[in-house]
């Protein structure tokens, strides 16, 4: 079991990474002054509202308020646990990592690990397998023309015709440690009428890799043909797989796909290997299903342009309009390939060639030209009702284009093709976009944290930002001053920072042990640094003159609030009619706590910076001011 890892390693693998060349390989980010932005990977968006500050090593989403450091990000995006996102990183670091003492699997840990060993038992028995089944496997790839090397690329193995398997490969490698309830949330067993068994039996296995590689789900094909059951099945979801918002090859073609700014997207997982074997390596598979929204958000993310090429056959050329009408409402440009009945990518490669199917993509149409080219042979355009019918098909897909300028264009073509005026095609779209309310709103930058208490919140985000402020902070309040638990976690973090003589900044914040709210809220409020912004004035240090200001006064009023608590706790006793002689003490205390207030009220905790727009002889007037 993994150790934990010591802190010295922590900080040289956060110190190491580019947290724009990490996330970089996640999004497709663009530069904005010194920071960098694009679609948020963790929630649906199509107006980039995802930073990334390199100066600060931290990102945030001012859309769903999520952020943190690289750590975090591995964290959120793969569904790592801490220790697994720092391995991760310290292996692409080429960073050896000498762990202290064991410490308990975090939370998706298990998962993958059972994930990971069924990949390679898997990959083991198709590949080492002496009986006759294993024969059979290998000779059905070899029937399908698909190597070993490319095969083994894709890491595809094989499940024995078993119901235990998988069951008896893990209880020989973990023995006594192997734990069945893993395997059975990792969807790799199942568990029915006091009987767990394997779910894919006698079947070739083609694993499904997240962005980081690792296996988090598989998609089996059975090979016999008398088999009544369904010829594919896959891993159901899971806390670490969710299939419609994966997509299969995405690890392998995603350099590629972000270079050349396309992806040809198939249906199957044998399409996808044979798209690769012939160099169309930005290629991506649906695994069979029908494109989703989340798979559309993951797909723009690194690319603007979709090609589709699904089977050429009538269920093939629906799909690609219900595909494309999914992408095109991320904000996607779509064009398909018509593939000659009977093919699919395979086999039109297989049998026409590489270079044929070069040709074909480079020929691609636009999905509207598409779609009236199919609704055409279908005989659909032949008379007034099935023309207004698809015109009305044609507009409805119009209007889930974000762009308005793209959207009145391609309706203007689409009119031309179908016969109908450009003011017609143009006032029913309009009519449609109202109905639906499809036309894309911006999203505004919207604070996450605005039900938190201001003062103790206030007084946090300068301690965070500006670490000089801490000492005179911790020598009037403690995280006892505080009511919300959270911002009492992270000024407590503060102060023992503080104690041990430690001044740690921005993302050097976010450690191990760091909850994920309170990561969320650190790298908010970093972010906010750069957040205002004054033609005459360095943004920095306009925020750190409004932060010395408005914590100032936070930190009084804190302080003020104390006072009036116990206040109240004394009339509280004074309305119990104690005896006179308590009755005086009392009234003593609190005349001695509305002085404390007053004084409380005239304190400066710390000397206010001039004001940023204030010129040279401006500022020395004012500090000649505080001189005594």
């Amino acid at each position: 079991m993994a150790g934990r890892i010591p802190p010295e390693i922590i900080d040289r693998i956060r110190e190491s990474t580019d947290i724009v060349d990490l996330i970089s390989g996640y999004v497709q980010l663009e530069k904005k002054g010194g920071n960098y932005f694009g679609l948020c990977p963790f929630h649906p968006e199509k107006t980039p509202s995802f930073s990334v500050h390199p100066g600060k090593g931290i990102f945030h989403c001012f859309g769903c308020g999520l952020g943190g450091n690289v750590f975090t990000f591995l964290m959120e995006h793969d569904k790592l646990s801490f220790s697994e996102a720092a391995r991760e990183l310290a292996q692409h670091l080429g960073i050896e990592i000498k762990e202290d003492s064991p410490v308990k699997a975090e939370k998706y840990d298990a998962l993958y690990q059972a994930n990971d060993f069924a990949c390679e038992f898997y990959s083991r028995c198709l590949w080492e397998g002496k009986y006759e089944e294993f024969g059979l496997a290998r000779q059905y790839l070899d029937q399908r023309e698909i190597s070993s090397d490319l095969a083994k690329n894709f890491r595809v193995g094989y499940a024995p015709d078993k119901w235990d398997g998988l069951i008896k490969g893990a209880k020989t490698l973990y023995k006594d440690k192997f734990n069945q309830r893993d395997f059975v949330d990792a969807g790799l067993l199942l568990s029915k009428d006091k009987r767990v068994y394997d779910r894919f039996r006698g079947r070739l296995i083609f694993p499904i890799l997240n962005l980081s590689g690792k296996p988090v789900g598989f998609g089996g094909r059975a090979l016999k043909e008398a088999d009544e059951s369904a010829k594919y099945i896959n891993t159901p979801q899971t806390a670490i797989y969710n299939k419609g918002a994966l997509l299969y090859g995405l690890h392998l073609g995603r350099d590629q796909i972000r270079k050349r700014g396309e992806c040809l997207v198939v249906e199957g997982y044998t399409d996808l290997m044979r798209l690769h074997e012939a160099g169309f390596t930005h290629s991506v598979a649906t695994s069979g299903t029908a494109l989703t929204q989340d798979q559309a958000r993951l797909l723009r993310r690194f690319c603007r342009k979709v090609i589709l090429i699904f089977d050429g056959d009538s269920a093939g050329s629906h799909a690609a309009l219900r595909g494309g009408d999914v992408l095109l409402s991320s904000g996607i440009e779509v064009k398909v390939v018509g593939l000659p009945e009977g093919y699919d990518p395979n086999d039109f490669i297989l049998k026409e060639g590489v270079s044929a199917f070069g040709e074909i993509v480079e020929k691609a149409t636009d999905v509207f030209s598409y779609r009236i080219e199919l609704y055409r042979k279908e005989n659909r355009l032949s008379d007034v009702p099935s023309r207004s019918e698809v015109a009305r098909d044609i507009i409805t897909s119009l209007a889930v284009i974000p762009d308005s300028i793209r959207r009145e264009m391609t309706a203007q073509e689409a009119a031309r093709q179908i016969g109908l005026s450009q003011e017609t095609i143009l006032r029913e779209l309009n009519r449609a976009i109202r109905r639906t309310g499809s036309r894309q709103q911006q999203i505004e930058k919207k604070d996450s944290y605005a039900n938190l208490p201001d003062y103790e919140r206030g007084l946090l985000e300068a301690l965070i930002r500006w670490p000089e402020l801490r000492s005179a902070a911790f020598a009037e309040v403690s995280a006892q001053s505080f009511q919300n638990p959270m911002l009492q976690r992270i000024l407590s973090r503060l102060n023992e920072y503080w104690l041990n003589g430690e001044e740690p900044a921005g993302e050097e914040l976010i450690e191990e042990e760091t909850e994920m709210e309170d990561a969320r809220f650190i790298s908010y409020t970093v972010s906010q640094t750069e957040s205002l912004t004054d033609p005459h004035v360095d943004p920095i240090v306009k925020k750190r003159y409004d932060d010395y200001v408005y914590a100032n006064d936070c930190l009084r009023k804190i302080k003020i609030s104390q006072q009036q608590s116990q206040e109240q706790r004394l009339k509280a006793e004074l309305s119990k009619k104690p005896p006179i002689e308590r009755v005086m003490e009392i009234q003593k205390e609190i005349k001695t706590l509305k002085d404390v207030e007053l004084k409380i009220l005239n304190e400066e905790y710390w000397e206010i910076p001039p004001h940023p727009s204030m010129n040279f002889e401006e500022q020395q007037a004012q500090l000649n001011k505080k001189k005594p």
